[in-house]
């Protein structure tokens, strides 16, 4: 699912080195008795960065995302539409909450290892207000078909990029995943075994599992393309495209980014045709009939979905009443 986030899993293709100089030299995965037994200067630095991990997970979970995206288009020709799979897609609230409550836990985790963490950015800054409601795009799938939102230049907003994060040779150990083996991976550091699987596979599983929407996504993805090539839509497509010809602007082209002006033209001309209207129409058509034969994969992902981000949302509770 695309829900404009930074995963990292480092395994057995990734270098990790695993002994170097200063307080790195105590990490080592086959380990040795100095590591083993954590130094006085070891407990202290354990200490310092736990203590400081403090105030760093309550401002970190203080950041709410409740409320900040309705589900359904606000303005245009589908305002208020949603497709009938949105339902099962896993929101982008809700992406943002799981993801919260899980740079917290690793945060925590790390600096159980007298290891600071600071996330490259809280996922409330690129969820939901920056991104769809969901992975469905209603308020782009159909092209460029809501004039009041061109005319804001509101289609501009997904040429955004993410930033890298930049991580310490201490921060890759906690969060390498698997060894060379391809097992889960475990070392050491600071005379303590690293967590089964690192930092960020402990952290989902306290929370039960990563959110996953497959089958949902497999049949917004497989109407979507459907609905293309339904003659209907073709034919909707040709008189928006005349009607952008006849007003000197060039069919929409993949990658190429519109200007304001021919933003609004171009979602002038789909309302003149209907097109957003019809074209919904047509694919809810196709998705309720797939959602009829795999209606109880759906209810399970749903559920599971569901549980994850409640548990997000008491660790995030917990998080802010923390003392």
């Amino acid at each position: 699912m695309k829900l404009s986030r930074t995963r990292l899993a480092i395994g057995a293709g990734t270098a990790v080195v695993l002994a170097g100089a200063g307080a790195f030299a105590a990490a080592s995965a086959s380990g040795n008795d100095a590591a083993k037994s954590a130094s006085g200067q070891d407990k202290q630095q354990i200490l310092k960065v736990q203590r400081a991990a403090q105030s760093q997970v309550k401002a970190f979970a203080a950041r709410s995302v409740e409320g900040a995206a309705p589900q359904s288009p606000q303005s245009g020709p589908l305002k208020g539409k949603e497709l009938p799979i949105e339902k099962y897609l896993v929101g982008s609230v809700d992406g943002a909450k799981a993801r919260q409550a899980e740079e917290l836990l690793i945060i925590k985790c790390m600096a159980d290892y007298g290891v600071a963490y600071t996330p490259e950015q809280n996922p409330v800054d690129s969820a939901p207000a920056k991104t769809s409601a969901n992975d469905a795009n209603i308020e782009r799938r159909y092209g460029i078909v809501d004039v009041e939102e061109a005319k804001r230049g509101g289609v501009e907003r997904f040429a955004e990029s993410e930033k890298r994060l930049e991580l310490s040779d201490e921060q890759m150990l906690l969060l390498r995943t698997t060894g060379t083996d391809g097992k889960p991976f475990t070392g050491e550091l600071r005379g303590k075994p690293t967590p089964k699987g690192g930092c960020r596979t402990q952290a989902m599983n306290e929370l039960g599992g990563d959110l996953r929407a497959e089958a949902a996504d497999n049949i917004a993805g497989k109407t979507f393309v459907a609905s293309q090539k339904d003659p209907s839509v073709v034919a909707l497509k040709a008189e928006r495209d005349a009607c952008l010809k006849g007003k000197g602007v060039p069919a929409e082209q993949p990658g190429v980014q519109r200007s304001k002006d021919q933003a609004v033209t171009e979602a002038q001309c789909a309302g003149t045709v209907g097109l957003a209207q019809k074209w919904f129409a047509i694919e809810t058509s196709m998705q309720n009939k797939l959602i009829g034969e795999q209606c109880k994969v759906l209810d399970e992902e749903k559920a599971r979905n569901q549980a994850i981000v409640k548990k997000a949302e008491t660790v995030l509770a917990q998080a802010r009443q923390a003392g």
